[in-house]
């Protein structure tokens, strides 16, 4: 079933967060597909997006593919296909313990120490802690083919922690 949605801006911001965890492979169309119901899920079995369902007006409820979705909001095409399989049960995989370590990073700084690895396919980076109130390290080298030469360059970036008000516990969808 096809439907239409007009999109706040924030409602796109946040669909297009959802759905960047959503599968490009089409040999599983289950992962493909965003669960709506009390919070919005997707994954590609690598990682897991989730968010709060923001706006009820949506009427959203079962697993949706998401077409047209633009920065500014506007129309976007939602459809249900109750024909797939059921999606992956990803509660199993949340902690419901307390994490180790929390640190509380400057977003901006993080993805522009992250943002020369998220071009490339199979890129990796070490992501190393030393405490709350300790810098936060990303590793790793920076591959690029220029002109038919492979060149790698070793690389560093290191984040202070910031001060943030947060609640006790992170919110966490349950399934």
């Amino acid at each position: 079933m096809l439907q239409v949605i007009n999109l706040t801006k924030h409602l796109a911001k946040v669909l297009r967060f959802i759905v960047s965890a959503t599968s490009k492979d089409d040999a599983r169309q289950v992962l493909k597909t965003v669960v709506c119901n009390n919070h919005y899920v997707a994954t590609d079995g690598f990682r897991l997006h989730a968010t709060e369902t923001v706006d009820a007006e949506t009427g959203l409820d079962g697993q949706y593919t998401f077409e047209n979705l633009r920065s500014s909001g506007g129309k976007v095409i939602a459809e249900e296909d109750v024909e797939w399989e059921q999606f992956p049960d990803y509660s199993q995989i949340i902690p419901v313990d307390d994490p180790e370590c929390e640190i509380s990073l400057n977003a901006k700084y993080l993805y522009e120490a992250l943002k020369p690895w998220a071009t490339g396919e199979g890129e990796v980076v070490r992501l190393s802690f030393y405490g709350e109130a300790r810098p936060f390290e990303v590793t790793g080298k920076i591959q690029t083919t220029v002109d038919g030469k492979d060149l790698t360059t070793k690389a560093y970036a290191l984040i202070m922690p910031m001060h943030a008000d947060h609640e006790t516990r992170p919110w966490r969808p349950v399934a």
